[in-house]
């Protein structure tokens, strides 16, 4: 309950700061992940381990991620290392009211080739695992590269799994459960 009361705090303090506008609202950052201003309404209190509510200078740090001029909230979620993940489960997770494929499609079209890549010819296929939560989203602590030649490769995709839309988590006995993928990445010039 006082999590709850210090998150509701917080947001409220960092909107009393800013122009109360709808379109400026601050940038959202959930386990290292941008993700919306409406969405952090869907995290139970008792999964926060810590929140940060970040304003100019301090912000310049996700600059990154998107708009800090309205500010960052930055929340971080307890650790789960006891969590099951799945390799498959009984409802597989969904992505945009598609599957896996839709997923890498709208991965491959967000992907950009690094330049350095290009000026060096570097070219990889690069197989990476990741995890979709009980949440929905893509456990950035759980991205493990199975298979890379190339090292500059790894901050791109990392940073196209992090700006990844919400998932509708995997089912298993009609409860949201952790689902592991493995997504190959072509780069080839």
């Amino acid at each position: 309950m006082k999590r709850l009361f210090l998150l509701t705090l917080a947001i409220f303090a960092l909107s009393t700061a800013m122009a109360t506008t709808d379109e400026q609202q601050p940038l959202v950052v959930l386990d290292g992940r941008v993700v919306s201003y409406e969405q952090i309404n869907d995290i139970p209190p008792s999964d926060i381990e810590s929140m940060s509510v970040l304003k100019d200078e301090s912000a310049e740090a996700y600059a990154h991620l998107g708009d800090v001029s309205n500010g960052v909230i930055v929340i971080n979620l307890k650790s789960r290392d006891d969590e099951v993940i799945y390799d498959t489960s009984e409802v597989m997770p969904t992505f945009m009211d598609g599957d896996i494929q839709t997923f890498y499609n709208w991965f491959m079209r967000s992907i950009r080739y690094p330049a350095e890549a290009i000026e060096q010819g570097l070219q990889d296929v690069v197989y990476v695992s990741f995890v979709v939560n009980r949440e929905g989203y893509i456990d950035m602590s759980k991205v493990e590269f199975v298979k890379i030649e190339h090292e500059i490769f790894k901050s791109e995709i990392c940073r196209v799994l992090a700006t990844s839309p919400r998932w509708t988590p995997g089912m298993e006995g009609g409860k949201a459960v952790a689902v592991r993928y493995v997504l190959p990445v072509t780069f080839m010039l």
